[in-house]
């Protein structure tokens, strides 16, 4: 599951109505799930990717900042290395 969730904000061009909302709720889901290491570090260069993007503010409309805040609150929650 957690891989078809990262896969909508990597997709350059999704089929859907409102792309800009799919992608913020696509941010959004990462961002509340509170899933274990082992579950995340095989996925954690495509995660890294795809927050990125958000944060870059790739994922919606100019003016739009919904997944960039969704992103930004999970650089917040995450421990400092």
């Amino acid at each position: 599951m957690l891989t078809h969730v990262v896969a909508i904000p990597l997709a350059d061009n999704i089929p859907t109505p409102n792309s800009r909302k799919t992608y913020a709720l696509a941010i959004f889901v990462l961002q509340t799930q509170r899933l274990p290491l082992d579950v995340l570090q095989p996925a954690a260069p495509r995660l890294t990717f795809a927050f990125r993007r958000a944060l870059d503010g790739e994922l919606g409309k100019e003016g739009k900042k919904g997944a960039i805040t969704d992103a930004l609150k999970v650089s917040a929650a995450c421990p400092s290395t």
